[in-house]
């Protein structure tokens, strides 16, 4: 497509996305929300100063931050622990502000300064200062996102990419909610009061920034591709297609105002009129009226959109756990899997009078269930193996129809990476082409420098630019990188994949 194309059809989506997203044009009223009964529990953490930010994990667990910067990991059952340092550091001492997640197992936490990049409720490592004082990140899909004042960086080769609009660099981002749409990377992006739609292609030459005529407050990310946004007029659920405007009235006239938001696996959880609501988009829960959380209650919630972490006004941490009608359980949200052999089973509460379950991989139809077990095989199981699943990133969608006509929706995204020894290819399985098992100085280097040494070799996390650094904790490593932790902004190519963990295989070779 040439330059004036593409030009030609930017300017499209911006008159058709503004044009969706007037303020209060053909606004809905929500009048009647569904009571929805929850389990509220009070967090155990043994400090006595306030909570000051919190991250709501894929299980129900969360992170917190405490006043000092002090962290903690609270497990299900809201059992705390403080996060360990990484080794040769003295403190998890600095101010954390916020919290966003990569992918089940990676949490990235931003701090005054510098940034810190956790992984298994460890401090890894910290990133560029150019990305100092951070004001927010994100994930879209794979690829991270990050935003400080020097402006809005993603990493594509190894290399980080600033992603200006028309008018230079974006320097006032102050929150990124990322995903994918279509072969390309996206982002909500809050700019002032602005909710701006930001998306580029994988190789970072083809960015487009897409305004609207918003008045955004807050925003958070449904976890789906959409965003819900506090305006001062109502709630908007924006999409890639549009917007739909939701308001409330008050008791004595004029509109109720939300005073926060979070979101997670397509539903988006609003503090609203003094009560706790979750949405779809369609469907309207209550889950707590009249909450006792205070005013300036803060609210974060799981990938599965059914549990929620609340800081009330005192700093005190609740867990919030919706009952759900239709729950998955097996493969967590946005996991790592090097395995075809998948486990995923859907459980509907009996009283919803399930007349089928349906499941369906990247929009192709898998299996359709009408009676319990719910699994994703034919017979009801849940394990199902996957035969000639593809690298990349996927979709699983779940659809339950009621017998009352509604249809309950879920979906679970993961990314397959073929294991080290699966397939041909030109390295048989990570040995070189001449069947000699690879070494450091051959193999190993070329890696490190193209995708290790931007952090490790500068300072920003440990020291690894030595053959005696890099295989002295061969164990650790290969777990990082097997698991997808590193590097931790970018997807190690298979090759050079197959190659990192053949070289430990096979001895780790000088």
């Amino acid at each position: 497509m040439g330059t004036d194309s593409k030009r030609m059809k930017a300017i499209l989506a911006v008159m058709l996305f503004c044009a969706c997203t007037q303020p209060n044009a053909g606004a809905t009223r929500v009048e009647t929300v569904e009571r929805v009964p929850v389990q509220v529990t009070q967090l155990v953490i043994p400090e006595t100063v306030p909570v000051v930010a919190a991250w709501a994990g894929p299980e129900g667990d969360a992170l917190l931050a405490v006043e000092g910067g002090r962290l903690l990991s609270v497990d299900a059952a809201g059992r705390s622990h403080r996060v360990a340092p990484a080794a040769g550091e003295s403190s998890t001492g600095l101010t954390t502000t916020a919290f966003a997640v990569r992918d089940a197992q990676t949490l990235l936490a931003l701090g005054e300064t510098p940034q810190w990049v956790f992984n298994d409720a460890v401090r890894v490592a910290v990133l560029p200062a150019f990305l100092t004082p951070p004001t927010a990140l994100t994930h879209a899909a794979r690829r991270v996102l990050w935003a400080s004042s020097s402006g809005v960086y993603t990493t594509v080769d190894a290399a980080w990419v600033r992603l200006d609009d028309d008018r230079g660099a974006v320097t006032d981002a102050t929150a990124l909610m990322g995903f994918e749409s279509g072969d390309r990377q996206a982002a909500w992006v809050l700019r002032g009061a602005s909710l701006q739609l930001l998306t580029f292609s994988a190789d970072g030459s083809d960015i487009q920034w897409t305004r609207n005529a918003l008045a955004v407050t807050r925003a958070a990310a449904l976890g789906d591709g959409r965003a819900a946004a506090i305006t001062d007029r109502g709630v908007t659920i924006l999409s890639t297609e549009g917007a739909t405007d939701f308001y409330r009235e008050a008791p004595g006239g004029g509109n109720l105002l939300a005073t926060a938001v979070s979101g997670g696996g397509g539903w988006a959880w609003l503090f609203w009129g003094g009560s706790l609501i979750r949405t779809d988009g369609s469907r309207w829960e209550a889950l707590l009226t009249d909450a006792a959380f205070g005013p300036g209650a803060s609210v974060s919630v799981d990938s599965s959109g059914a549990t929620a972490i609340v800081i009330d006004t005192s700093g005190r941490a609740w867990q919030v756990q919706a009952e759900e009608s239709l729950r998955l359980t097996g493969l967590a949200e946005e996991t790592w899997v090097s395995s075809t052999s998948l486990s995923l089973a859907a459980t509907v509460a009996p009283d919803s009078s399930p007349v089928a379950v349906s499941y369906a991989l990247d929009a192709q139809p898998l299996a359709t269930r009408s009676i319990a077990p719910f699994g994703w095989v034919d017979t009801g199981s849940s394990t199902r193996d996957l035969q000639q699943l593809s690298e990349g990133t996927h979709h699983i969608d779940v659809s339950a129809q009621l017998a009352d006509g509604r249809t309950l929706k879920r979906v679970r995204t993961f990314f397959y990476q073929q294991p080290a020894d699966a397939g041909s290819n030109s390295n048989d399985g990570g040995v070189t082409d001449g069947g000699v098992a690879p070494s450091y100085a051959t193999d190993i280097v070329p890696i490190y420098v193209s995708n290790c040494a931007r952090c490790h070799s500068t300072r920003v996390a440990h020291d690894l630019s030595t053959y005696a650094t890099l295989s002295a904790d061969l164990p650790t490593l290969r777990s990082a990188v097997e698991g997808r932790r590193m590097p931790t902004d970018i997807l190690l190519e298979k090759p050079a994949y197959d190659l990192f963990l053949s070289w430990i295989d096979h001895g780790a070779k000088p």
